[in-house]
């Protein structure tokens, strides 16, 4: 004899199984004027022992799904960690402008005050990342996963950048802050003709040429900060399972 649930009218043929399902199915609300309508017109509330069991039943399915979920993760974050960053980038981005035309035509005038107020690593780190953040699609990339490394956008193919490329493009920029700064100060002599702002001059020209002229440090640190600033999150890659 088929047994057929009072509430959705789904049939069962074995007993145990009705059962069950019955358990279950008394708590299935569509919506929130479901669940008040229910609880204010119920006359036969579910009983404490039918709560235990739809609340057993649905820690086992949650449970079910969480296992599934961490095994989902898995398989995608094997998958990622596989991803050839160049391949991929080849494959995903097409930036409208070259690495190396982008960053030469970076103007330094408006960034010159603040390395006056704080150093040349910052000021050039500023400058980067707003031309970074001003363009639709930079020819520069990095990931999460790939620590310090930098891919640029060159003749149509992505590569990654390498140490000595890193110090040429640096070196740039840097060379650009100490034009703009003799320009400034043939429009402000009074920095070097007035003896009470030697010191002021002093410390302006110590900052733009950089207070420990040592490149490499100062290079090292320029990375990891623009890494820190532009890296995407590997995770948002997409990718077929």
């Amino acid at each position: 004899m088929p047994h057929t649930c009072e509430k959705c009218y789904r049939t069962f043929v074995r007993k145990h199984n009705y059962n069950k399902h019955k358990e279950i199915c008394v708590f299935a609300i569509n919506n929130e004027k479901d669940i008040t309508s229910d609880i204010e017109n119920s006359r036969d509330l579910p009983s404490y022992k039918e709560l235990y069991n739809f609340v057993l039943n649905l820690s086992i399915k949650i449970n079910k799904l969480e296992k599934e979920n961490d095994c989902l993760k898995n398989i995608v974050t094997n998958k990622l960690l596989k991803i050839k960053p160049v391949d991929w980038l080849n494959e995903n981005v097409k930036p409208f402008v070259n690495f190396n035309d982008w960053y030469k035509d970076f103007d330094v005038s408006d960034h010159l005050d603040v390395i006056f107020e704080t150093d040349l690593i910052n000021g050039i780190c500023v400058l980067i990342e707003n031309y970074y953040k001003n363009i639709k699609c930079p020819p520069l990339f990095s990931f999460d996963n790939k620590n310090k490394q930098l891919f640029v956008y060159n003749e149509l193919t992505w590569k990654q950048l390498s140490q000595n490329e890193f110090d040429v493009f640096i070196d740039n920029i840097s060379n650009k802050f100490i034009v703009v700064w003799s320009k400034y100060l043939i429009q402000n002599q009074y920095l070097i003709t007035d003896t009470q702002y030697i010191d002021k001059f002093n410390s302006f020209q110590t900052k733009v040429y950089g207070a420990s002229n040592n490149n490499d440090n100062r290079n090292s640190k320029i990375k990891q900060s623009l890494y820190n600033k532009i890296k995407s999150n590997v995770s948002n890659v997409q990718i077929t399972l």
